[in-house]
């Protein structure tokens, strides 16, 4: 993370090579001064005015940017200014022994040139000037919006810590030094680079901020989202503990000491976030694939300090001199050089190569004194870390978090459009490959202690049904209106239900009650449930049996011998296992009986559809076809609007209508994204 270096030129200077207009001007300027606590420019400007008015015109801009240059030298804020907005507002100088050049003189120069030189000349309409790939315009598009919208901001607290992009559909990889602060010491571990562990109420201040491209977001939505409890997943330190630096309450990035300690330190972190992000974003999969080395040139992405997203270039092809003066870390295979620029707040930044691809994540920036006798030189260096090298050493777990769950779909094989239902698909996912054996869609109840109508309960049976494959899963569907006021004769009528005369292999009541030894009814309730799992289980020797039991918010479960044969049957069906068992429409998952039976994945439905899901929907639906945030902010809008046309509440299914009406029909079909 390398400092604003000071800056010497002169205000007057600076502003006669302002090429921007005054409305750019101010904008660029006004970031930088807001966030220094500065006078901002129109004030700035009046106050100038009054004490020497200028007719309105290039005099009077020149003189108000040269004012504006000098508050900001003032200030301390100049160096920052020119970091980040200088290729925007200022005309770059042509150099020759410190002294400026018009260009016209460049050209004269050229043309005094004796005559051999100039005949030995070759004018051509094209000429390969370096070993650089050509890129496709479409290509590099696809691949810097795709990034923008991969990038985030962390946020630790208050403070702007650093930079991270997606890697999963729900994980972030940045810098550990981004989120030290957060972490502490675990005495005990082995390894020499442990991360640490999360702190007692780190979760609330760690926020991931997503689409941080300008101080004002036009529509007003809030991209941002929180952690897990165990947002931690895996990890580096940057050095070896005692190598950790904390002055003036400020920690100051620690570096290894070593030249073997850049191969085992290497400052990076993945972290867990409470939202499926990276479905929306389509994440880098940085752990199926090998990722390509970063040679060549390179493009950073970036949240430096406060202020929006940037992108800089440059490359890893650092000069023989940067080389030599960081010796240590060029002959690292751990770590890369770039001389792309980099502020405070860039640790964590997606560094890609010029085909667009993630190659590397900005680490810091290094800075010496080279002496040489009684002469010295400042050299500096920004260094990143090659993503292979952290896939090597985390890819396991961060495998292991994502899981079975890849990526959702934007709409089922019949052509349907599937928007949102994100955690369902995720929850089928983690069910087939047997982490989850009871899913349950919950019903989120209104104000007035109602369900909501037409919120996607049927809708819930379609997605699993597409998402199965029925030559190793079956599917049997009951209505909960099976479900009787006594124990057995649910199980009965539940058996009917999956198969007309399976209630037959049950034993009678009477039966039940011989074969106890307990008169206690619970005895025989467990007795009757375990018959009822080893009857299913029987059915599903060859395939999955997934049991669907429907309309539980209408017909829900009662206090008495039903619920408590429920209570019994949960463990039965979780520890079988070819069966599955999906409660659609449950209020309360959380009762006690359900938490005893392991993990599980609940999808909760209590909000419909809104102008976020369709905005998500059409960015994966249009995946390589280059689309502004605006224009999927504007599809959104409008099919919203039309949802809502009969100033009727715009229902899910009524937004879902208008996609596959007017959206659909003029894209070709894909089955996935």
């Amino acid at each position: 993370m390398t400092k604003s270096s000071e800056i010497s030129v002169k205000p007057a200077a600076l502003a006669a090579r302002v090429k921007a207009t005054r409305a750019v001007f101010k904008q660029c300027y006004d970031q930088v001064a807001e966030h220094s606590g500065a006078l901002l420019f129109y004030p700035l400007a009046q106050r100038r005015q009054k004490g020497r008015p200028l007719p309105a015109g290039p005099q009077q801009d020149a003189a108000d940017y040269e004012a504006a240059f000098e508050e900001a030298q003032k200030r301390g804020f100049l160096g920052m200014l020119i970091e980040t907005s200088g290729d925007q507002l200022l005309y770059a100088p042509e150099k020759r022994k410190n002294k400026e050049i018009p260009a016209k003189t460049i050209i004269a120069a050229l043309a005094a040139r004796d005559l051999t030189s100039r005949r030995m000349i070759e004018a051509t309409y094209q000429k390969v000037m370096s070993d650089k790939k050509f890129q496709k315009p479409d290509q590099v598009m696809c691949g810097l919006m795709r990034a923008q919208r991969n990038t985030c901001k962390i946020r630790v607290g208050d403070d702007e810590a650093g930079t991270g992009f997606l890697i999963g559909p729900r994980l972030v990889l940045t810098c550990w030094h981004v989120v030290q602060s957060l972490l502490h010491q675990v005495p005990g571990d082995p390894r020499l680079d442990h991360p640490g562990k999360e702190n007692d109420g780190s979760r609330s201040k760690l926020r991931v901020e997503f689409d941080f491209l300008s101080r004002a977001a036009t529509n007003g939505e809030d991209a941002s989202c929180g952690v897990t409890d165990n947002w931690l997943v895996a990890g580096s330190r940057a050095a070896a503990p005692e190598h950790e630096i904390d002055e003036d309450e400020h920690r100051r990035l620690a570096w290894p000491t070593e030249q073997q300690d850049l191969d085992q330190y290497l400052d990076f972190a993945v972290i867990e976030l409470d939202a499926y992000a990276g479905l929306d974003r389509l994440y880098y999969d940085i752990t199926s694939k090998e990722v390509e080395k970063p040679i060549g040139s390179v493009v950073v992405l970036q949240h430096p300090g406060n202020f929006p997203m940037r992108m800089t270039v440059g490359t890893y092809d650092v000069s023989e001199l940067a080389k030599a003066d960081f010796a240590a870390v060029a002959g690292s295979s751990c770590r890369v050089l770039h001389d792309a620029s980099t502020i405070s707040g860039s640790s964590g930044g997606l560094c890609l190569n010029y085909e667009m691809e993630p190659v590397a994540i900005h680490q810091a920036g290094l800075e010496i004194i080279v002496t040489n006798g009684e002469t010295a030189r400042e050299s500096k260096i920004n260094v990143a870390i090659p993503l292979s090298v952290i896939v090597a050493r985390a890819g396991d777990a961060i495998r292991a978090r994502i899981g079975d769950f890849k990526s959702s779909r934007c709409h089922l094989s019949n052509g349907r459009a599937l928007i949102g239902r994100v955690k369902l698909q995720e929850a089928v996912a983690s069910a087939r490959a047997g982490v989850s054996k009871i899913l349950v869609v919950q019903i989120g109840y209104d104000f007035q202690n109602k369900p909501p109508s037409q919120i996607g309960k049927t809708f819930s049976t379609e997605i699993l049904m597409d998402s199965l494959n029925f030559a190793v899963d079956r599917v049997a569907r009951v209505g909960a209106e099976n479900v009787k006021e006594s124990a057995y004769h649910t199980a009965a009528s539940l058996l009917e239900a999956i198969s007309p005369g399976l209630s037959a292999k049950l034993p009678t009541e009477k039966q039940l009650g011989e074969d106890s030894q307990s008169t206690d009814l619970n005895d025989r309730i467990k007795k009757l449930a375990a018959k009822v799992g080893d009857i299913l289980d029987q059915m599903a020797s060859r395939q999955k049996l997934w049991v669907v039991i429907d309309e539980l918010d209408k017909h829900p479960l009662t206090e008495g011998s039903t619920r408590s044969f429920f209570d019994a049957l949960y463990p039965e069906i979780a520890a079988r296992q070819n069966l599955r068992l999906v409660l659609i429409g449950l209020s309360d998952p959380d009762m006690p009986a359900l938490q005893k039976v392991g993990p599980k994945k609940v999808d909760e439905l209590k909000d419909h559809l809104g102008k976020l899901d369709i905005k998500n929907w059409v960015a994966k639906r249009l995946e390589g076809i280059p689309v502004s945030d605006d224009a999927l902010t504007s599809f959104a809008n409008i099919a919203v609007a039309i949802a809502e046309r009969d100033e009727k509440p715009a229902r899910s299914v009524t937004v879902g209508r208008v996609i596959n009406e007017f959206f659909e029909p003029s894209f070709p079909r894909r089955t996935t994204v």
